[in-house]
């Protein structure tokens, strides 16, 4: 996040805002894109039950990488959905606590490049994220839902 930030500051020093966030993006997320997009969809496609995987893998990163950073509130977990809320993110307290939260437009892009590794159909659920705290949501909304046989979401 430092690295990013003093990129940012520098960068708009010399080009407008809008150039710096498209030139940060490209070095921030575009190197590790294509990985990261493959081995989601490996993980999903060789899973048995692709959902849990996710979900799983979810769980643990709360833990093991995010820790007390960050906020999670778990408002449903059963076989069916998995709606997480991150109430804190440490992310946008860092970017809005250095006058930044532009910042964001990169950094919530790495969710929808796992995101996108998702295929409802072939893996039988759903994925949502309707709001950010990063766009101005009052929380980030996680929202896997499992797809029935017919294609339509699980109980709700």
């Amino acid at each position: 996040m430092a690295l990013v930030l003093a990129a940012y500051r520098k960068l708009t020093e010399a080009i407008p805002r809008e150039d710096a966030i498209r030139l940060l993006k490209h070095a921030v997320i575009d190197s590790g894109k294509d990985a990261i997009l493959k081995g989601v969809a490996y993980a999903l496609d060789e899973a048995e039950d692709p959902m849990n995987e996710i979900v799983a893998a979810s769980k643990d990163r709360e833990v093991q990488f995010f820790g007390s950073t960050f906020g999670f509130e778990r408002h449903r977990d059963d076989r069916d959905q998995y709606i997480l809320h991150v109430t804190r993110c440490f992310y946008h307290q860092f970017a809005v606590a250095n006058a930044a939260p532009e910042l964001m437009d990169i950094l919530c892009e790495w969710d929808w490049i796992w995101a996108s590794a998702i295929e409802p159909v072939k893996h039988r659920f759903s994925f949502e994220l309707p709001t950010t705290l990063g766009k101005g949501g009052d929380v980030c909304r996680f929202c896997f839902r499992r797809l029935s046989a017919a294609g339509a979401t699980g109980a709700k």
